[in-house]
């Protein structure tokens, strides 16, 4: 669907190093690309890996200055701050956007209900949820103790990790 659009426009949010900013950019060379984190240190390293790559992202930019551009698809992790992000009374465009997002569900906070309350009425949310890891399956840790097994697959998450893949309702009629 991207591939097809003139110039589509993708917004990374919580872009960290790069990956998915400068591998979006490669797949689709004549998509508008904006790459957005918090951290100076990460920008620095997405900038670099995108001249690395031969890529024109552009970094940076507030969220509103960014969402205004009638996003076409929207990846976002960005630790927590979807609720602040994904408002469609500030952002009306993100009705129309694709969006896959990280669910971040710390302690305290209920971001899912948050958000497929607010969401549900423009797009369609499809829910992944994390599954189990099997250290045992991997040859190359075999050799270590149970514990060290265990600790090499985790990610130290403090949640049960989601991720919501949202398809705008507009598009399931076309």
């Amino acid at each position: 669907r991207l591939e097809a659009k003139d110039a589509p426009v993708i917004v990374v949010v919580g872009c960290a190093e790069g990956y998915y900013a400068i591998g979006l950019k490669r797949r689709l060379p004549h998509a508008k690309v904006y790459a957005i984190d918090t951290n100076e240190m990460a920008l620095t390293i997405a900038r670099t890996n995108a001249a690395l790559n031969g890529v024109l992202i552009n970094f940076g930019g507030p969220t509103e200055d960014v969402f205004v551009h009638d996003p076409a698809l929207i990846i976002m992790d960005c630790e927590g701050a979807e609720v602040d992000y994904l408002d469609l009374e500030k952002y009306p465009a993100l009705a129309s956007a694709h969006i896959i997002l990280e669910v971040h569900n710390l302690p305290g906070q209920e971001t899912d209900k948050i958000l497929l309350n607010r969401m549900r009425g423009t797009h369609r949310i499809n829910m992944i949820f994390e599954g189990p890891r099997h250290p045992a399956k991997y040859q190359l840790l075999c050799h270590m103790p149970s514990e060290g097994r265990w600790l090499a697959v985790s990610e130290g998450r403090p949640c049960l990790m989601a991720w919501f893949d949202m398809t705008p309702r507009g598009l399931l009629a076309s």
